[in-house]
């Protein structure tokens, strides 16, 4: 391998592989359902608990470990897949696609979708972000303007 590639380790590689197809499935997927079928993709609904939203939980944090590592890595696939994929890839997608490649692997994580009022003609605007043990892994950037509605685990 040559180039970026060259410099990325072998499991980082097939995570990157993985996750362009796992966001090609997902807009696939969301394609052609109407309304909100796209919960089913998220997983199985669940409500909305402390460290889903900016607040973290109290009490320590997960230690590191190879879970820890393998989810931010999982989050780090996506977002660099979704960056480079020829389609418009946002936190929808991102978020089931990080939930299957959790899934795939005994990873518990939540995708929390969360609203806010609009500053455009829409009434509110709505964001996914995916929580693993109380941290971010897919949809960080911005999620904090947003308040916790429903969750999904995986």
């Amino acid at each position: 391998m040559t180039g970026r590639w060259g410099r990325l380790s072998a499991r980082r590689c097939r995570l990157l592989m993985e996750a362009t197809a796992q966001l090609l499935a997902a807009r696939l997927q969301l394609l052609p359902l109407p309304g909100l079928d796209w919960q089913r993709a998220l997983g199985s609904r669940g409500e909305v608990a402390p460290g889903d939203d900016r607040r973290p939980a109290p009490g320590p944090g997960p230690g590191p470990g190879p879970l820890d590592d393998l989810s931010r890595d999982i989050g780090w696939a996506i977002r660099t897949a979704a960056a480079r994929v020829p389609w418009r890839s946002v936190c929808l997608p991102q978020a089931i696609a990080a939930q299957h490649m959790l899934r795939r692997r005994g990873i518990s994580g939540r995708a929390v979708v969360g609203a806010r009022r609009s500053e455009s003609e829409k009434p509110i605007d709505l964001h996914v972000w995916v929580v693993v043990g109380g941290r971010v892994v897919v949809g960080g950037r911005g999620h904090t303007t947003f308040a916790p509605v429903v969750a999904y685990d995986v």
